[in-house]
């Protein structure tokens, strides 16, 4: 599951992903402070990328 933190994300995302195994459709954002979870799809509990280049990801379903 996936929480949104709205004060804690730039104002649109970097990139959009697919869910490798189910192709789900997310946005990709970036954060200076952990999000407290593993990021996963919402489908099939795929586990995705949690760190990039020093910042922390969060993935928002693009396409629900």
């Amino acid at each position: 599951m996936l929480q949104r933190h709205t004060n804690d994300r730039t104002s649109s995302p970097i990139a959009n992903f697919g869910c490798p195994l189910c192709h789900a459709e997310y946005a990709i954002f970036r954060r200076q402070t952990p999000p407290g979870i593993v990021p996963t799809c919402e489908n099939c509990d795929q586990e995705f990328m949690s760190r990039d280049d020093g910042d922390w990801l969060l993935y928002e379903r693009a396409d629900a």
